[in-house]
């Protein structure tokens, strides 16, 4: 709904506030809720308490020459890993 009305109103800043509104309608469902609530428990079960020592990185292999592997190459090879 919101993109269809930003092309059918692309001036002004009415398609704004079209689609603050359509987003608040939105993050103000039941649905909206529970996804908030999925997303936060799974990073939750990520967080944990260990006592395992870090191992050491030295090298690092990145699959993939895309825009993501490349910007993770370009950012190790910075860092000066392998």
């Amino acid at each position: 709904d919101c993109v269809k009305y930003g092309l059918s109103n692309p001036d002004g800043l009415g398609k704004y506030k079209h689609e603050r509104e359509g987003f608040a309608k939105l993050a103000a469902t039941s649905e909206s809720e529970s996804l908030i609530g999925i997303f936060d428990g799974m990073n939750k079960l990520k967080k944990h308490d260990s006592d395992a020592s870090p191992v050491p990185v030295r090298k690092v292999a990145v699959m993939g020459a895309g825009l993501m592997g490349a910007g993770i190459a370009q950012v190790t090879a910075e860092k000066g890993y392998d």
